[in-house]
């Protein structure tokens, strides 16, 4: 569907198709069956990036990502990454926010407490301790978040400010699961998570669309059609990081293209 690489301004770049989101645990007793999946899919990289709270560490995520080097080959780069939870009654008025953490350098944890619920650390608190962990934040699934939450679906991005973060997920292919909610205010052929990713693009964020696998799924289904294509200058974690730090990456949410016209224009 897309060529291995292309030539820009006379340097090489690989265009690689990359999953930043998917779970491995909640649905499924083997994480490989998960990589295995969208390995199979044609994906080159993907980001392990299970619930911070189910977890206490990155060690499955590390150990599963030397297995999948093992059983898929170097081509297929697997980040190590984590999806945090964090309370954001301050700003929004909802409790739970979820934010991606992409290459972090240790796991961080936000729960304060297990009973009678789960508490999370508030984002005032939790976002610091997340951008000292080392990784790139990006605000997950936005509108998804509050589906469970007694008040009205709403969006983040008006309180954008409050959020010290890389960028934004404007897609996220379990939009698939909510078509039948009359609470969803969207389809599958206009679905963005963010509400505005032109002008989010405009001040400076990148912009992600994902599966949001959670390894349930014989196969992808419609989460197939969220996915990003990054062109990076080495085939590696350290060249994914640094074309997504660059904004060389488009995301495809369905039959859209979002990205930077330089980004776009990259490819046919």
């Amino acid at each position: 569907m897309y060529p291995d690489t292309i030539t820009h301004h006379g340097e090489k770049l690989f265009v690689l198709k990359c999953d930043f989101h998917s779970h491995f645990i909640e649905y499924h007793p083997d994480p490989m069956y998960t990589m295995g999946m969208l390995h199979e899919a044609g994906y080159d990289c993907i980001a392990l990036t299970e619930h911070n709270h189910l977890l206490t560490d990155l060690s499955m995520e590390q150990r599963f990502a030397v297995a999948a080097r093992e059983m898929f080959g170097s081509d297929f780069l697997v980040i190590v990454g984590e999806e945090v939870t964090m309370d954001d009654t301050a700003n929004s008025g909802h409790e739970g926010i979820h934010v991606l953490s992409l290459f972090p350098k240790y796991h961080v944890d936000t729960l304060i407490d297990k009973a009678p619920r789960n508490r999370f650390m508030p984002v005032a608190q939790a976002m610091p301790l997340l951008r000292d962990a080392g990784g790139l934040m990006f605000l997950n699934h936005d509108i998804f978040s509050n589906y469970y939450a007694k008040h009205k679906l709403d969006t983040r991005w008006i309180h954008r400010d409050a959020y010290d973060i890389d960028g934004w997920e404007a897609g996220n292919g379990s939009v698939g699961d909510w078509l039948n909610d009359e609470r969803f205010p969207t389809t599958l052929e206009n679905n963005l998570c963010l509400e505005a990713p032109a002008q989010a693009l405009a001040e400076g964020y990148i912009l992600l669309s994902n599966t949001d696998l959670h390894g349930e799924l014989p196969d992808l289904g419609i989460r197939r059609d969220y996915y990003n294509i990054v062109f990076a200058k080495e085939r590696s974690l350290s060249g994914v990081r640094e074309a997504i730090e660059a904004r060389r990456n488009i995301a495809v949410c369905g039959d859209k293209r979002i990205g930077l016209p330089e980004s776009i224009a990259l490819l046919p």
